[in-house]
C-alpha cells in the first residue's frame, strides 16, 4: 500500500504543486478523476492514485491490468489551455514525457509505439489513455506502468509482450519516486502538443519512435479518416501495410502503402510484420 506522507514528499520534491488524491481501491483512476472534475473538487487539476483498480481502462475499450503493491496506476487531470485541434496529441506528448522521465531519472531507455504505448527492448512496460472533458475543459491522462511485477503476474496479449521496469533494469524501482518523476514530466511535456511547437514535437517523437521508416501493419478498429464506415467494436477491421513515415501535425501516423499512397491513421494497433 502507498503511504500518503511518502507520496506527498516525493511529489513536492519534484515540484508537483497540484493536489493529489490517494484511494485504497477504485474502479478506474480515470473514472474517479472525471467524477472529481465534474463535482468541482479538482478546480485546477490534480493527481488520482490507487494501488488497487478493479476496472482499469485501456485504449479502444480494453482493460488495463496492474498488480497491487507492485505496479503504478494513476491519472493526471489538467485544466486545458490547448486549442481543440491540439488535444488529440496529448496522449503522444504524455508518453514522450514518461519516456524522458524513465531515461533521465532511472537510466531506462524507452521507446514509443504509436500512439501511446511505451516499450523497453520491444516489450510493453506502460500504456496511456488520454481523455478530454467538455465543457469543463479538462484533460485526463491515465497512466499504467508495470513497475516491479514479474512474468508470473502479466497477462499476455497478441499485440505486444509485457515487461516491467524492474525486469528491464535488474533492480526494484521506488514507486513513489517514479510517480513523482512521471507526473511532473508529463505536465511539462504537454505544452509540446501546441500547434506552433510541432517541429519540436516531431523531433522528440522521432528520437523515441519504435518503428520509424520501418514496414508496419495497422489494424484499424475505430473511426478514423481511413475507415469512416468501420465503427469501433464492429468486428470489422481495415488493415494498412506500408512504411511508417512519421507523424503529422494532428498526431496521426503517416504510412505509405505499396501503391505509393499516403495514409493518415488516427486509430488502430500497429505491429511489425514478420517474415
Amino acid at each position: 500500500m502507498f503511504d500518503c506522507t511518502v507520496v506527498e514528499d516525493a511529489l513536492r520534491a519534484k515540484g508537483w504543486d497540484l493536489p493529489f488524491v490517494l484511494c485504497d481501491e477504485l474502479d478506474s483512476t480515470n473514472h474517479e478523476a472525471k467524477r472529481l472534475v465534474l463535482d468541482g473538487k479538482l478546480p485546477n487539476g490534480g493527481l488520482v492514485l490507487t494501488d488497487r483498480q478493479s476496472a482499469g481502462k485501456g485504449r479502444l475499450g480494453r482493460t488495463w491490468y496492474a498488480v497491487e503493491g507492485k505496479d503504478l496506476t494513476f491519472t493526471l487531470a489538467f485544466k486545458n489551455d490547448l486549442n481543440r485541434i491540439d488535444i488529440p496529441k496529448t496522449g503522444l506528448t504524455a508518453a514522450l514525457g514518461i519516456c524522458h522521465a524513465l531515461e533521465k531519472d532511472f537510466g531506462i531507455a524507452a521507446r514509443l509505439r504509436w500512439p501511446n504505448d511505451i516499450l523497453v527492448e520491444g516489450e510493453k512496460v506502460a500504456g496511456i489513455l488520454s481523455e478530454y472533458i467538455a465543457p469543463q475543459e479538462f484533460i485526463l491522462i491515465g497512466v499504467g506502468i508495470n513497475v516491479n511485477s514479474g512474468k508470473d503476474d502479466w497477462k499476455f496479449t497478441a499485440v505486444t509482450r509485457p515487461t516491467s521496469l524492474t525486469a528491464a533494469s535488474g533492480a526494484p524501482i521506488d514507486r513513489e519516486a517514479l510517480l513523482a518523476s512521471c507526473a511532473t514530466s508529463v505536465r511539462d511535456f504537454l505544452s509540446f502538443a501546441r500547434w506552433e511547437y510541432f517541429p519540436t514535437f516531431q523531433a522528440l517523437y522521432e528520437t523515441r519512435a519504435f518503428y520509424g521508416n520501418k514496414r508496419v501493419a495497422i489494424y484499424q478498429d475505430a473511426f478514423n479518416d481511413e475507415a469512416e464506415e468501420t465503427p469501433a467494436g464492429s468486428g470489422v477491421q481495415n488493415v494498412i501495410e506500408g512504411i511508417a513515415l512519421g507523424i503529422d501535425r494532428y498526431g496521426a501516423l503517416l504510412v505509405r502503402d505499396d501503391m505509393g499512397r499516403d495514409h493518415s491513421v488516427r486509430a488502430g494497433d500497429v505491429v511489425l510484420p514478420t517474415g
